[in-house]
């Protein structure tokens, strides 16, 4: 099977055909005397080959074939296997392979050198008659092959997608891990390696540095759970706990502080900024920061959000660094621009002159509303 379901006509339709054809070629029944009882027969065998074509396949040609080959012999119809043509095409589309396309084909060249030797007809006529047939015959198998093919490609084509759709949700997925994980866990280690070096004496530093500790390591479990929930379609979890948004950009800003850099947030236009497109922001502010956090610890950082009518700009602008780098890089810019790239929006990032660092995000927002 291909995969793709495949219709080989309704009863109706078939139904219509047998009296198309019965009405065209087979009628009025004129063989003499006791023929006549023949005929009549053929014709309720080819009326029961194509009724049947809907769901057996290799019953109803062998019927339509048989009462076809058998009337053109006796002289008794005009038809040039039409109805032997009209239950051929479902197999070719449903079963075509080499080996049926040879018996078919055997078939056929049996059938005409029956009717050329053994027929009713002249010498021209039967040889006019055999050509016909052979056109209507091949044309019906070569379109049931071109709609195979067609229908697998369909097929194909289909499996490819949801492949591919599986795939962008994969990595949707691990840059929302990512995101989230990246941010929580600079943030975990900065302080944790502050904690190890306060005085034993000073324990409300002490406590101050863990809990900070604790704090981000409990963010970021909800959020870990909020992106695995909405992964399996948890809808009443995820209405629970929605993605993060502008709302949470003051506390995120504010998070990092204790972390050593001086960062301060501008939020404007709001108004113009669609739901839809609050979390991506919110995921361009958050690695700026864990960016800054990594790279520029005692530098300020400015964070800027600019809703307008047409487009939302984000922008993450810090400093030099005082203190030391900390290690580790990641790809957190590469799936950054790839978050904005699929709101068709532009990113942009890369060092100043000074030795600061410019994180950059405009986003359309027109049409989302």
């Amino acid at each position: 099977m291909l995969g793709v379901p495949v219709r080989a006509g309704g009863v109706a339709l078939n139904a219509a055909v047998a009296t198309l054809v019965v009405l065209v070629f087979w009628l009025p029944v004129d063989l003499p005397g006791r023929w006549v009882l023949l005929e009549l027969g053929l014709i309720v065998v080819l009326l029961t080959g194509l009724l049947l074509r809907g769901r057996f396949l290799m019953t109803a040609l062998a019927l339509t074939a048989t009462a076809t080959l058998a009337g053109a012999l006796l002289g008794a119809t005009q038809d040039p296997f039409v109805a032997v043509a009209w239950t051929l095409y479902p197999i070719a589309v449903r079963r075509s392979t080499a080996k049926i396309a040879r018996t078919v084909g055997t078939a056929v060249l049996i059938g005409v050198t029956v009717l050329g030797f053994a027929g009713t007809r002249e010498a021209a006529e039967a040889a006019r008659y055999a050509l016909i047939s052979i056109l209507v015959l091949t044309g019906s198998w070569a379109l049931g092959e071109a709609t195979r093919r067609q229908l697998a490609e369909v097929a194909e084509n289909g499996r490819l997608q949801a492949e591919q759709a599986v795939l962008a949700e994969r990595l949707r997925l691990v840059r929302e891990v990512h995101d989230v994980v990246s941010h929580s866990l600079t943030s975990i280690t900065l302080s944790a390696g502050v904690a190890t070096h306060v005085a034993s004496g000073d324990a409300e530093r002490l406590s101050r540095e863990l809990s900070r500790v604790e704090q981000s390591g409990r963010q970021a479990l909800a959020d870990l759970r909020i992106v695995l929930g909405a992964a399996r379609d948890d809808a009443e979890a995820a209405e629970r706990a929605p993605a993060p948004g502008l709302d949470a950009l003051t506390e995120l800003v504010a998070d990092v502080r204790p972390a050593g850099v001086r960062a301060e947030l501008s939020l404007t236009g709001r108004e113009h900024v669609p739901a839809s497109l609050e979390s991506t922001i919110y995921r361009v502010v958050q690695e700026g920061l864990t960016n800054a956090v990594r790279h520029a610890r005692g530098a300020a950082c400015t964070v800027t959000v600019a809703g307008r009518p047409e487009a939302v700009e984000v922008e993450v602008l810090s400093g030099p660094g005082t203190d030391s780098p900390a290690e580790g890089a990641g790809y957190g810019l590469v799936g950054l621009r790839e978050r904005v790239e699929l709101v068709d929006g532009d990113f942009s990032c890369g060092p100043l002159p000074d030795g600061g660092f410019r994180i950059a995000a405009v986003i359309p927002t027109e049409d989302r509303r």
